[in-house]
């Protein structure tokens, strides 16, 4: 079992593995977000969007909006 855990991560540790390693990586987070888009309303994104813009969403809740913030 050890033989096998050594040789994945002397696999993984190397450049190509890395890469390898990476590629798969952001397949799985690019899944994951198609999944939620799929499931949001258009509503829910475009409040998210405005969220992360630092908007006002109209609760009075944003980051950029108070002038003595930079």
């Amino acid at each position: 079992m050890s033989d096998t855990l050594t040789t994945i991560t002397k696999i993984i540790n190397s450049p190509p593995g890395v890469l390898v390693a990476g590629g798969v990586l952001a397949g799985i987070v690019w899944k994951f977000f198609e999944r939620v888009e799929a499931v949001l309303t258009d509503q829910t994104k475009l409040e998210s969007a405005r969220w992360l813009r630092g908007e006002e969403l109209g609760d009075g809740n944003c980051r950029r909006c108070d002038s003595s913030v930079a």
